[in-house]
């Protein structure tokens, strides 16, 4: 949601793609025109790919190919991940599901045996409008639709936003909507076997052009809100971007609030999945596996820390924007990310407790095929055990995933906010000062005035520093986090080969390290195990 990549070097490249949950592009998909007409001026410009080469100095490298076929005279260059290296991003995606075949999974520490996880339903896994993810936004859930773009006939997959998301003003027989309430409009959408859009969907034009003349108004969107009186609504955003004056507005479900509707659908769903509200998290014992981790550190107010999140004794705890101290769980201050002073606790940061367990806190990333369900899993606390499965791209490189230091050890994180946005195989965006600010970058710069935006996270939104040496921008309060990134997470040690960490986790009892800090602790807590840390020692 940052816009353009500009000019960056092959890692930050790959960061750029992978945070919302695509990739980058194999230079032969680029130069089949992949991403052709997506914007930022590069079909005829040289852009990073995924694919590996070797310099003329037999030093390993990946080329910039041209950003499509447009200009004959451009061809692919070898070039080295360097600071002397930089490239714009052109970013690609899969109709189906990019998991790669797990890899054989390491030696667990010592933990109760666990069962075997159950096989998971077989859910498609839509590519993510572009967001945070690895930053959370407060996004309604794109449930799967009832029925597949191809069942509804709708033919634009292709024609704005996601290949993996058509759209439609008039869904069923009865035409345009007209002016509806929220409930009525979902249930126009839902009736023939769609959906209605998310907020972003509909800014990234994914139901422009469809009919009822709605490019420039305001419809209902998906994507829940709280209004200024801090009740829980609908944004009403753009129907397409083409009026730009145009901007989301928080409204209620109610007979004075009546707005059209247009409607969403996948491209690889053939079966309804079960609502948001009631898919089981893991059980006692199971496992959950081949699922990914990114991190981030925005500085907003915790979306957890909002009352009726959650079954729990009380919301996640914020602290006071300018003083740092703890917020009462009554508190309603605004967060400091939308102009008000309610910020993150700078001790959400994550850390070390012995060699092989670390503790911190994380976004639950709602919407794949991991069980994860949204405000539901508000409090609940999950072991995160690293493991050796990495990416694969098209090409057949592997890239990514667990340092061999990494593998194996054990991560425990407590849900205290929610990424509506992000889908398919990634389940944690765990909190990490300098892993980058994403979509609201105006919360760490309002909380430490004294510093520039870009110095939370090394002027890079999606990703974030790239060594430990970034952290000596951050205030000394984010400091001690932003260093563990390395010293215990190994992020990109290795460069690209070690980024973004694949897991395996399962729902365990919150420890006293965690809820001392969050002032939060889940209603059935008590069935789930407790962690023996002297076990990972």
């Amino acid at each position: 949601s940052d816009g353009c990549s500009g000019h960056l070097t092959h890692s930050d490249a790959v960061n750029f793609c992978e945070n919302p949950g695509a990739r980058l592009c194999t230079a032969t998909e680029l130069e089949n025109n992949e991403a052709k007409s997506t914007g930022c001026s590069l079909d005829k410009s040289l852009v990073w790919s995924s694919t590996q080469c070797t310099t003329e100095e037999s030093e390993k490298g990946f080329y910039a190919a041209p950003g499509s076929s447009r200009d004959v005279t451009l061809t692919r260059s070898c070039k080295l991940d360097s600071a002397s290296n930089v490239y714009a991003a052109r970013c690609c995606a899969d109709v189906h599901s990019p998991t790669p075949t797990p890899t054989p999974a390491p030696t667990p520490s010592p933990t109760p045996t666990p069962t075997p996880a159950p096989t998971p339903s077989p859910t498609p896994t839509p590519t993510p409008a572009p967001t945070p993810s690895s930053t959370p936004f407060p996004e309604a859930t794109a449930a799967v639709s009832a029925k597949s773009c191809s069942d509804l006939e709708w033919t634009n997959a292709e024609t704005y936003g996601s290949s993996s998301v058509c759209g439609a003003s008039q869904p069923g027989s009865d035409g345009c909507s007209g002016h509806v309430t929220y409930s009525d409009a979902e249930n126009f959408c839902e009736n023939p076997g769609a959906r209605l859009c998310t907020a972003t969907e509909l800014e990234n034009n994914e139901a422009k052009s469809t009919g009822c003349q709605l490019d420039q108004s305001l419809v209902w969107s998906s994507t829940e809100c709280k209004t200024e009186e801090n009740e829980e609504g609908f944004y009403v955003a753009p129907g397409s971007s083409r009026d730009v004056t145009l901007t989301r507005s928080c409204k209620l479900d109610s007979a004075s609030n009546v707005y059209a509707a247009r409607c969403c659908a996948d491209v690889y769903s053939s079966t309804p999945t079960p609502s948001p509200a009631s898919p089981p998290s893991p059980d006692t014992s199971s496992w959950v596996e081949g699922t990914y981790t990114t991190g981030y550190w925005d500085c907003c107010r915790p979306s957890c820390a909002w009352s009726g999140k959650g079954a729990v004794d009380s919301p996640t705890l914020a602290c006071n924007a300018r003083t740092g101290s703890k917020l009462s769980s009554s508190d309603l201050t605004k967060s400091v990310c939308l102009g008000g002073s309610a910020a993150s606790c700078t001790d959400n940061q994550p850390f070390k407790v012995n060699d092989g367990l670390s503790m911190g806190f994380a976004a639950a990333a709602v919407g794949g095929v991991h069980g994860l369900s949204g405000d539901e899993n508000c409090g609940q606390c999950y072991e995160l055990q690293f493991t050796d499965q990495h990416y694969t791209d098209s090409a057949g490189w592997a890239w990514g995933g667990s340092h061999k230091d990494l593998v194996g050890k054990s991560m425990v994180v407590q849900v205290t906010n929610i990424g509506y946005d992000v889908s398919g195989t990634h389940s944690f965006d765990l909190q990490i000062p300098g892993a980058g600010q994403g979509q609201f970058s105006s919360g760490c710069a309002a909380q430490f005035p004294e510093y520039d935006v870009g110095d939370f996270d090394c002027d890079t939104r999606y990703g974030g520093c790239t060594d430990i040496t970034g952290c000596a921008r951050l205030p000394e309060e984010l400091r001690s986090g932003c260093e563990w990134r390395y010293d215990w997470y190994k992020q990109l040690i290795s460069g690209s080969t070690t980024s973004n960490p694949y897991v395996k986790f399962r729902r365990v009892r919150c420890p006293d390290q965690l809820v001392t800090i969050s002032g939060s602790v889940p209603s059935d807590d008590s069935d789930y195990p407790e962690i023996d840390i002297d076990a990972y020692a």
